[in-house]
Parts: structure tokens; sequence; C-alpha cells
């Protein structure tokens, strides 16, 4: 099947409910949560009319925004997902909309692949607010509570500045997350004390340990990958270091040659594991030497907090590392889980 196979048509105000149905069998249980029964939809079928996917979309104004998009997995890699993304944003441009945007999960590489092919590109808030003001991040978080809640980057009809802001963006990270820090310490304890500033290098070995660990399933897997930084890191570094306990900046190893196959899977799941064998074995290790230097302290403290994050994000509401595992083992998924809240109730 191509393309040519398929049709797009705007969707019947009558299948809103069976339309919102069946996005929630393609997405995370999180996604599904939040995702809203559709006002304006746009459906793919084929030539005999067998549903493929669909968008749902807003229109406000000038601003054009994508909520949902997904095509039915039996109709994966058929051409259905390059005329659904190319027909959506055709409609929101013939709509009038100028100023087009969606958020995307981080770990969804072929979306990205998807908007790219239609002038969409990943940018960051900063470019975003330069562009288009503070009205448009407006519309934008208030336009996509589904993928807000569950990490995701910006995508939008301007050229992208991330790669200028990045660093700007890594430097206010940590100082923002640092003066929350010794905020959080002081307001606790009526004094400052200098062992929080070594929350930083806790935080960057932290990151060192995850890194470590996917990158040996990367290597395990054989296949080429790329590092990204997750936009979404900034809002999870602010609340973890309420606890007294510096998050790290998120990176990842991701698959350079992503398809919607089995060794994908394999890869996404091996380096998955293996970054959360690695926090769990640094954990425990020091646990029992978190007394004799701040840092040890600290860096605990970061590795039991990620620990409890993929412990909370079970399968099917994770949709990062455990969803991959479990794509690529249920079996090695549900051991991982078992030894991670064992970890975590016995070294809190």
């Amino acid at each position: 099947m191509t393309e040519a196979s398929f049709r797009a048509r705007p969707a019947r105000p009558d299948e809103a409910q069976s339309l919102r149905s069946a996005s929630r069998e393609e997405l995370t249980f999180l996604e599904g949560l939040f995702s809203p029964k559709p006002k304006n939809a746009l459906a793919v079928e084929t030539l005999d009319g067998c549903f493929a996917g669909s968008a749902f979309y807003t229109v406000k104004g000038q601003y054009g925004i994508v909520d949902i998009i997904y095509v039915l997995r039996q109709y994966k890699g058929t051409g259905a997902a390059r005329l659904l993304y190319k027909s959506v944003i055709e409609l929101l441009k013939a709509k009038g909309c100028t100023r087009i945007m969606a958020l995307v999960i981080d770990d969804n590489a072929p979306s990205f692949k998807s908007f790219e092919r239609n002038d969409m590109h990943t940018v960051t808030m900063t470019s975003l607010a330069k562009a288009w003001g503070f009205k448009g991040l407006v519309h934008l978080v208030l336009g996509t509570p589904a993928l807000l809640a569950c990490g995701c980057r910006i995508v939008a009809n301007i050229e992208s500045a991330e790669g200028k802001a990045a660093p700007l963006f890594w430097a206010a990270k940590i100082a923002l997350c640092l003066m929350v820090s010794i905020l959080v310490s002081f307001l606790s304890t009526g004094s400052l004390d200098s062992s929080i500033l070594w929350s930083i290098p806790a935080a960057f070995a932290s990151l060192s340990v995850m890194l470590a660990g996917q990158l040996a399933g990367n290597l395990i897997s054989k296949r080429p990958f790329y590092v990204h930084q997750d936009s979404a890191g900034l809002l999870t570094s602010l609340l973890v270091s309420q606890s007294g306990a510096l998050f790290p900046p998120m990176i990842h190893l991701y698959p350079k040659d992503w398809g919607n196959d089995d060794q994908t899977r394999r890869q996404l799941g091996l380096s998955a594991f293996f970054s959360q064998f690695f926090t769990m074995a640094a954990m425990v290790i020091l646990f029992y030497c978190k007394d004799a230097h701040p840092m040890a302290y600290f860096m605990h403290r970061c590795l039991w907090l990620l620990c409890v994050y993929d412990a909370l994000f079970f399968y099917p509401f994770s949709v990062f590392g455990t969803k991959a595992i479990w794509n690529y083992s249920k079996a090695l998924c549900l051991i991982m889980e078992f030894m991670n809240l064992a970890s975590i109730i016995r070294l809190h």
C-alpha cells in the first residue's frame, strides 16, 4: 500500500466518540486520559472505506493546534500517516492559520520526521515566545493538556533556534534548580548549608550512571544512536529539587535509524533496561556510603528518586523507559519492576 491507497476527509460530528475511542487504543494510558473529545477532526481511510487514522485539531484565530494524531497499527508504514500529517497541516493553512504548532512525545521520532517533512520544526519555548509572543504560548498550553502531562517537545512552523538556545537553557536550568534547592533547604532548616552545593556534581554523576546504562544497551544492540536532551527536564528538575536533591537534566541516547520494527524495539528495550539496572545498582552501593560525603548523599537521593519515577509510571502509564522494556520483553519488564520496587522500599 502507498499514500495513493488512502484518502483524507473531514470527520462527521457523529464520529467524535468512536474517533476518541480509537485514539485511546493507540495512545498510552496517560495520553488517553487527557485525550479530548474532538470538536474538529480529520480522518484517513482506505479507498474502500476502512478507517486508518485520525488527527484532532483546534483553530483559534491565526493559531492552529494539532491536538492528537494517530494511525492504527495495521496501517503504519503504508503511507496513511504521511497523508494524514500533510492533510491536517494543509487544512489548518486553508482555514487561515499562519501559526501552526503541536507537542510531540520525546521518544516519538517517526512523528518528528513526519512534521519535518511538512516544514514543522522542533523549537524551544524561548524561540516560540520570540516568534509568537506570550499569547502563542498560552494557546499551546491550554490546547494540548494530554501531551503536556506526558513530557514532550514543541514543533511549529518556524525555524528552530534550539541549537543557539541550548547552552543558555542548560545554564538557566542548573542555576534555577540550585536556587530552588538552596531556598528549600533554608526554609526547612532555617540556615544555609554549604553541602547543598554538592547537589550539582551529584546530579551530573547520576546522569552519567544513566547514560552509561543506555550506552551499554545501544552497544549490545549494535545499532547507531544519537544524543537527545529532553526539553521537559526543567519542570521535573524543579519539582524534584523540592525534596533537596537536584534531578539530573534528562539526556537520552535514541536510535538513529528509528522505525516501527522489532530491531528498534530491541534497541530501546536494551537501552532502557541497562539504564534502570545501572541506576538501581548504583543506588544500592551508595546506600551504604551515603553518610560518608554530601555528594554521596545527594547522588543516592537522585538515583532513588529516579527509581521511584520508573516505578510509579509503570506500563501502560509510562511513555519512556518502562514502556520500551515492556515492548521488548514483558517478562524482563516485570522482573525489573519487581526489583525496582523492592529496592525503593528497602533503601529509602
